[in-house]
């Protein structure tokens, strides 16, 4: 064997044995790179289960984040929907309100128009007095004359007679305007001391309505008849019971067959009751 025969053997041996020490030193480091591989492999499935979990706790508060604002969605419609309702009551309340106020000027002018006439009746009286003591005084004129003068005693004798005549029917009509008078504060005072609002009473121009309580709220009664009986907001009702005056309600606000009225007054010994009587005109 040559020398270069056995240079190349002992070359060859060498990089067998280097061969074999990088094989061996790759297959070590492939066992730590494949440790490595399932280690890392097992850190990302534990963090990507982790991902995941947060990922659906994520979702799940999204929903509930999502379902929150349709619930306040939903309380921001309702609000909107009792403003509007409030609104529409507050219009219905100043309607009313305008409408009471209307008929407390109706009523203002009835009392003038009451004082009015009860002035005309006062001075109407002064001017039977007066026509009385003027008849008077022409009675003793007429007695004067008689015994001054025999002749015309019959033409005295009969303007006599005709002024005693006209004299009886002034003093006939006197007593009978001061009985009448008389009746009338009797009655006024009697309503007055049963708490009735004789001023109110006085002057509605109102249709006579008939009507029954059918039922008693806290400061109002509900009343059989409304629209279709010619019922109207502010329109006077008194109530009674037998031959008991329970008191007055006004009407607040009107429905096809019913209607609702306030208490205006009431008699301190009675309470409003169902089926109480109640009309418009005393």
């Amino acid at each position: 064997m040559s020398t270069i025969s056995k240079v190349f053997i002992v070359v060859n041996l060498v990089l067998s044995v280097f061969l074999l020490g990088s094989v061996a030193a790759i297959l070590s480091n492939s066992a730590t790179y494949k440790e490595k591989y399932d280690e890392l492999a097992n850190n990302q499935g534990t963090e990507a289960a982790d991902l995941k979990s947060e990922l659906a706790t994520a979702r799940g508060q999204i929903e509930n984040m999502e379902g929150e604002n349709r619930r306040l969605q939903n309380q921001v419609s309702d609000l909107e929907s009792d403003n509007q309702t409030l609104q529409t009551e507050r219009d219905q309340e100043r309607a009313d309100n305008n409408q009471l106020r209307s008929s407390v000027d109706s009523i203002s002018s009835s009392m003038q128009s009451v004082q009015t006439a009860l002035n005309d009746m006062d001075s109407r009286n002064a001017d039977l007095a007066s026509q009385k003591d003027a008849a008077r005084d022409k009675a003793a004129e007429a007695d004067q004359a008689k015994m001054v003068a025999e002749r015309e005693r019959d033409d005295a004798r009969r303007e006599l007679e005709n002024v005693s005549g006209f004299r009886a029917d002034l003093e006939g009509r006197i007593a009978e305007l001061e009985e009448e008078r008389d009746l009338l504060k009797a009655e006024r005072e009697a309503l007055v001391q049963m708490g009735v609002p004789v001023s109110e009473l006085i002057g509605q121009a109102v249709p006579l309505i008939e009507a029954k309580v059918s039922n008693v709220g806290e400061g109002f009664v509900v009343l059989n008849v409304g629209d279709k009986d010619g019922v109207q907001i502010g329109y006077p009702f008194d109530v009674y019971r037998g031959e008991n005056y329970v008191g007055r309600v006004i009407v607040d606000k009107v429905y096809p067959d019913t209607c609702t009225a306030r208490v205006r007054v009431q008699n301190r010994d009675l309470e409003f009751e169902s089926l109480d009587n109640a009309t418009t005109r005393l």
